[in-house]
């Protein structure tokens, strides 16, 4: 029998976006909560570390969603999951405060027609065996991008429920003047795969930025997790974003992508929150 791959170790205090070797195996939680704080420092580093690595889990599961619809293109397979009435089934991302804020499900593709409902990362689970389990996760880690063509591959992101965008990455301008930051903050104009611009974005909203429409870690593409700082977009079509890792001016003037994953907003205001206690 084959070894469960390895536990996946994130560092404290980094957000990440793993690449598609990364989705194999599980993550592990690494901060431990103390029964007592030494001091407030302690405290606002644990959990603000604690936070971190929540939404560190939430986009490891959306990287496991957005890999398995490439497994599936890979080998042919549309991948379309189809409801009790036959039809292609609905992804929608849950808006309610909780434990699942963000996270995309499946239901009746006929507008609740009938009673199917499948958490998106749990599609295959109970049809697999374990070996073929560990042979998908091979699949995955020699995953051919170059057999992939942008305009085929983007269509049936979306039919997914995955919103991939091409994107401009602009510098951020406050009152007309350069805003300084070392390049934290920028500006972003989605287009999507029918060249229609974003419609709406929400406070806290993390998109991944790539150059490489793909999302994997390579020596030629940059990988940046942001974070979007106000809803949008405006009437250009623009929103601005900061970088929660890495940075955009690199992209600044390039073709890149972006892909919207998860809102944390909760995690977010918490680490506000501790930021700014004082016992």
């Amino acid at each position: 029998k084959k070894a469960a791959p390895a536990p996946r170790n994130i560092p404290a205090g980094v957000i990440v976006f793993p690449s598609s070797a990364g989705t194999s195996g599980m993550f592990a939680r690494k901060v431990a909560i103390p029964n007592v704080f030494r001091t407030a420092a302690e405290y606002r580093t644990t959990f603000t570390n604690a936070l971190m690595e929540e939404i560190n889990i939430r986009l490891f599961d959306y990287s496991a969603i957005l890999f398995k619809a490439y497994q599936d293109m890979s080998s042919g397979s549309s991948g379309a999951q189809q409801c009790k009435c036959g039809t292609v089934a609905s992804w929608i991302t849950v808006k309610k405060e909780g434990k699942n804020l963000g996270r995309p499900f499946l239901t009746c593709g006929k507008n609740r027609k009938c009673d199917y409902f499948q958490w998106a990362d749990t599609i295959g689970d109970s049809s697999k065996s374990k070996d073929q389990g560990a042979r998908s996760q091979q699949q995955q880690k020699t995953l051919d991008f170059t057999k992939f063509r942008v305009h085929e591959v983007l269509p049936a992101l979306r039919q997914r429920g995955i919103c991939v965008y091409t994107c401009e990455v602009a510098k951020a301008q406050t009152y007309g003047k350069q805003q300084s930051g070392g390049g934290n903050k920028m500006r972003l104009k989605l287009t999507d795969v029918n060249g229609d611009s974003i419609k709406n974005t929400n406070k806290d909203d993390l998109w991944v930025v790539c150059s490489s429409p793909w999302f994997a870690e390579s020596p030629r593409s940059t990988i940046v997790v942001t974070k979007s700082v106000w809803f949008g977009p405006n009437t250009d079509g623009i929103f601005e974003v900061e970088a929660m890792s890495g940075s955009l001016a690199s992209l600044v003037g390039s073709t890149c992508y972006a892909l919207k994953t998860i809102n944390a907003t909760s995690e977010l205001d918490m680490m506000s929150a501790i930021k700014n206690f004082t016992p």
